[in-house]
């Protein structure tokens, strides 16, 4: 990954029938797996050769034929790697090296040969004690602390204070006051730190004001209380909730209600009330009759609405007002002139409900 640091590690250790023992051992990374070194130059001194992305320190020999060391180093990639080379990326002249044993008879030439093991490449994560920054708890409450546990890398976690272990990656606490714990962790050769803070919840517990509300029947209010992942909720009671133990349940009764809530935490708690109330409805369709009859145009015809909604807050509009001698209420009288339909809309307000009539067609004669 572009511009992300990487932990290298291998180990290696001198074969037992090496005569020459090196330190310039190094990684190198390159988005083909080869390079081409011909035609050879001469002398073959002037090969240029690839600069190491780490590289063994110069005064460390490695020549312990029994044992395995480690070389290890960080690396911060540009995102075009596909490729790891590992070995003596130096000539003969720029390598450190030293004779360890006579040239046994069998060998032509002065070799230092290595077995290699255990290569890893490590993204480098920085310390994180936690998440969260700070953290309520309730007292005498367990909490595992830290995020990652990365092979090779050392933790040291301070004060020791109820942890279950001081230098494992994921100590288990046991919270009894206040207390803030430090993470200092060593992956390769980058140190990072980071903290968290605990603090004990005291109560009271608060609720925010809720709001009641209005709606139709069959539709749906969000119950709205804070919100925090730390306190329990409880609606009661559960009739058309789509969630009882959330802070913000959506509900959509049919009749007024009013649901009680219990939030609580740690063995404090507060309760409140939201009061849920159905706006009225259109129960029947609404009509319009006729109270007499006419037979001529511009003869005065009379209607009148029934089935009408309950409430107060129900307006009423004729059309084409021209037409009408009144046009806001539920009798009206229309000189019926050369309009074939006549309208009324039906308006309750409180329940934001929308209606439309047509009148039927009038036959009439002339005069």
């Amino acid at each position: 990954k572009n511009n992300k640091s990487y932990c290298i590690t291998f180990f290696v250790s001198l074969a037992e029938r090496s005569r020459i023992a090196i330190s310039n051992l190094g990684v190198y990374f390159n988005s083909d797996s080869a390079k081409n070194f011909y035609p050879i130059p001469s002398p073959p001194t002037l090969i240029t050769f690839t600069t190491p992305v780490i590289e063994n320190p110069i005064s460390n020999l490695i020549g312990d034929t029994l044992n395995w060391t480690k070389i290890q180093g960080q690396y911060i990639a540009n995102g075009t790697e596909n490729h790891v080379g590992i070995g003596n990326f130096r000539n003969d002249i720029n390598t450190n090296q030293q004779p360890i044993k006579s040239l046994p008879p069998f060998f032509q030439n002065n070799i230092a040969y290595y077995y290699i093991d255990d290569i890893s490449i490590v993204e480098i994560n920085p310390a994180n004690a936690n998440i969260k920054d700070t953290i309520m708890v309730c007292s005498n409450s367990t909490f595992t602390l830290g995020t990652d546990s990365t092979w090779d890398a050392t933790y040291q976690w301070q004060p020791t204070t109820g942890l279950s272990c001081t230098n494992c990656p994921n100590p288990i606490i046991t919270v009894t006051n206040n207390i803030k714990y430090i993470l200092t962790k060593q992956q390769c050769s980058a140190t990072t730190k980071d903290s968290v803070v605990f603090k004990i919840y005291n109560g009271p517990v608060t609720i925010l004001p809720l709001s009641n509300a209005t709606i139709c029947a069959g539709n749906t209010t969000t119950l709205s209380a804070d919100s925090n992942s730390f306190f329990n909720y409880k609606w009661l009671p559960a009739t058309a909730l789509n969630c009882t133990n959330c802070p913000m349940p959506l509900a959509s009764p049919v009749s007024p209600i009013t649901y009680t809530l219990t939030k609580s935490a740690c063995g404090f708690s507060n309760t409140t009330t939201v009061n849920v109330s159905i706006k009225p409805n259109f129960t029947l369709i609404p009509q319009i009759v006729l109270t007499n009859t006419i037979n001529c145009l511009y003869d005065t015809l009379k209607f009148k609405l029934i089935n009408l909604p309950n409430g107060n807050d129900v307006n009423y509009s004729w059309q084409p007002q021209g037409s009408f001698v009144s046009t806001f209420s539920i009798t009206v009288e229309a000189l019926i002139q050369n309009n074939n339909f006549y309208y009324v809309t039906i308006n309750n307000s409180g329940n934001n409900f929308f209606i439309k009539l047509i009148l039927r067609e009038l036959k009439y004669k002339n005069r």
